[in-house]
């Protein structure tokens, strides 16, 4: 009895969304790519297309396949930002320019998590909820209690 090749989540896709992958891979850039692969342009649906679990497992596993892992990148890009890798773009008896150097330490910021692209509240205190339904008295009271925790928690900050 023969062996059945069992199937990737890649062979799953339809034709369009394997072509989205490979044209994802190229730069990881899922407007451009969605734009290649025949789609009509809009960002929504490309970041929505490229989070969705089929492609991006797809999308994962093509990258295995290519030897793109997260180590490597981060190998790759630390040579670059301490000058142990030759840059292709840059030639010379310096290898990297000076913005290779921070394009690379920047992207590994963001690899090691220093660096976050979307900003992160943080509560200090308690949060109160103050309704409009109190005597004058009462609401006055209240306000000024939250005054006097928000004073305490940023003397607590210094």
């Amino acid at each position: 009895m023969a062996k059945t090749h069992a199937r990737t989540a890649y062979d799953k896709l339809s034709h369009k969304h394997k072509r989205f992958v490979d044209e994802y891979l190229v730069d990881f850039n899922a407007t451009q790519a969605y734009i290649r692969a025949g789609y009509a342009p809009n960002d929504s649906h490309a970041s929505r297309l490229a989070g969705k679990g089929r492609i991006s497992a797809a999308i994962s596993e093509r990258m295995d396949t290519h030897g793109i892992t997260a180590e490597r990148i981060a190998s790759g890009l630390a040579g670059i930002a301490w000058g142990d890798e030759p840059s292709k773009r840059v030639t010379g008896s310096n290898p990297h320019s000076e913005q290779d150097r921070l394009s690379a330490l920047d992207k590994l910021s963001k690899i090691r998590g220093m660096v976050t692209e979307r900003q992160q509240v943080e509560q200090v205190g308690p949060v109160r909820v103050m309704f409009d339904d109190g005597t004058p008295a009462q609401r006055a009271a209240a306000a000024g209690e939250a005054a006097a925790e928000r004073r305490k928690a940023a003397e607590v900050n210094r």
